[in-house]
């Protein structure tokens, strides 16, 4: 093959995965339909959240495991698995006749999206060799972001105009269409397996065992938030969390080809890049469900400018993530991941001194230059990792990155809105106490939460710096294996 047919196949696999990716990042407007979703089945909230968990739960839980499946058995099959399966829950989801079916059926996409979104990835790093990839996981990312962007401002349109299940069936194109290209383009050129993979079963009690340990956690930190600190069923599911981790860990020592390979995090490139991307999604997603309550109770402004604020942080980091990646082929991707979250930490406290009398636009900037670290950091944490693990190990750490992102989201949130709500209530009894009315104390001590959540935040984030200095040393220096 040529060198020009090589490239061109090469960036044929990377639009292939784009477009499967940016068709799950549409997901989105799930979140924007759960007003209508609820009139039509006549539920209340409490029932609904159950859509977003059911998926977010099974996406995040299974992610490792089918990453490392399809380096187990061949990542090209589980990508078009994924994506055939992701097109067959999207049909089912647009005709779904109750609430019960529509959340069994989120649990069926769940399991497709976590093979979507561990194997891509993996597949375009496979596809370039290290200093190209960084370029194309880099447009990856901004197309996935991009994604989420354009559900966010499309899904409340096509919504009043179609009804909800057009969040659903309208994807289907676009993940045919991929499968399509995957079927022409994707060829299965695995890597060199070593013997123990050669000779060994899959995982499957590893498997089971994550799965169980991330599920239990996320449906119990759910229900805790929701409950309260004294909900039997959501401190069963921690305690089983917590018990399901210990045999995971128990069986990975001796698996002879475990699911989640434990040695990667002997790899400082790697566990750099996992914590660096778990600390920031732990304290910048801040932004995401305490700064709109700072733009409706303290600036007083409506949907749109709320929308404009995220969609603006989200276009910054759709339009980074290409020039991170570039930039990660050709400076130590190590030194751009610091750079990263170290400005994501900036802008959270940058945000952190906004009051009731900024404009939009003092409030924007801030945003615009969280959604430029975010973009950034992803493409550059990806290449590092790609850069240094095993080629038979690209599935697994690709999935192994989802989760530490997606724990850190899901920890934002029951952390984060504990510690805002009680910062709230302790600042409004303390101007209450010198005299103001609840009223009158109201914004203030809003503020002041506000403030020190993101300061909290930005604090988190500086510890996903700390950890990024860990892949500074050369990668000659590390210990093999």
């Amino acid at each position: 093959m040529s060198v020009l047919a090589r490239d061109r196949r090469r960036w044929l696999v990377a639009s292939c995965v784009s477009l499967g990716l940016f068709a799950s990042a549409l997901d989105t407007s799930v979140n924007v339909a759960l007003p209508t979703i609820a009139d039509a089945f006549e539920t209340d909230i409490s029932s609904l959240q159950w859509v977003i968990i059911a998926f977010v739960t099974t996406s995040t839980a299974l992610g490792v495991s089918m990453g490392s499946a399809g380096d187990r058995f061949g990542l090209v099959r589980f990508f078009r698995l994924g994506l055939l399966t992701y097109a067959l829950a999207m049909l089912l989801l647009g005709l779904a006749p109750n609430l019960v079916v529509l959340v069994g059926l989120r649990v069926l996409q769940g399991l497709a999206s976590a093979a979507v979104l561990s194997v891509g990835p993996a597949l375009i790093a496979l596809s370039f060799p290290a200093g190209e990839r960084g370029r194309a996981l880099g447009l990856m990312g901004g197309t996935q972001a991009i994604g989420s962007v354009a559900a966010g401002f499309a899904g409340g349109v096509l919504i009043e105009a179609f009804g909800w299940p057009v969040i659903f069936l309208g994807r289907i194109p676009l993940l045919v269409a991929a499968l399509l290209l995957a079927l022409v383009v994707l060829r299965d050129e695995r890597p060199q397996r070593s013997a123990p993979q050669t000779g060994s079963r899959f995982d499957l009690a590893g498997a089971v065992a994550l799965s169980v340990a991330v599920g239990s956690l996320l449906v119990g930190l759910n229900l805790l938030r929701a409950s309260g600190v004294g909900a039997t069923p959501a401190l069963l599911l921690l305690g089983s969390a917590v018990a399901a981790a210990s045999i995971f860990v128990y069986v990975e020592l001796r698996a002879p080809w475990p699911v989640l390979d434990l040695s990667l995090f002997r790899r400082r490139p790697f566990t750099a890049a996992f914590l660096t991307l778990l600390f920031n999604s732990l304290g910048a997603f801040t932004i995401w469900f305490v700064f709109p309550f700072f733009v409706a109770d303290v600036l007083g402004r409506g949907v749109a400018t709320l929308g404009f604020f995220l969609g603006l942080q989200g276009l910054c980091s759709a339009g980074s993530a290409p020039a991170g990646g570039w930039l990660a082929d050709r400076v130590p991707p190590q030194r751009l991941v610091t750079a990263a979250a170290a400005t994501v930490a900036a802008a959270l406290l940058w945000t952190s001194t906004l009051d009731a009398g900024s404009s939009v636009v003092e409030a924007s900037l801030p945003l615009a230059l969280a959604g430029i670290g975010q973009g950034t950091l992803r493409a550059a944490a990806r290449t590092l990792v790609f850069n240094n693990v095993p080629q038979e190990r690209f599935g697994t750490a690709s999935g192994a990155l989802n989760l530490g992102g997606s724990m850190g989201l899901v920890l934002s949130v029951a952390a984060f809105t504990a510690f805002f709500a009680a910062r709230l209530d302790g600042h409004t009894a303390r101007l209450v106490g010198q005299g103001l009315s609840e009223a009158a104390a109201a914004a203030p001590a809003h503020v002041e939460a506000f403030r020190e959540t993101f300061r909290l935040g930005a604090l988190v984030v500086l510890l996903g710096v700390a950890a990024s200095l860990l892949a500074w040393r050369p990668v000659s220096a590390l210990r093999p294996g």
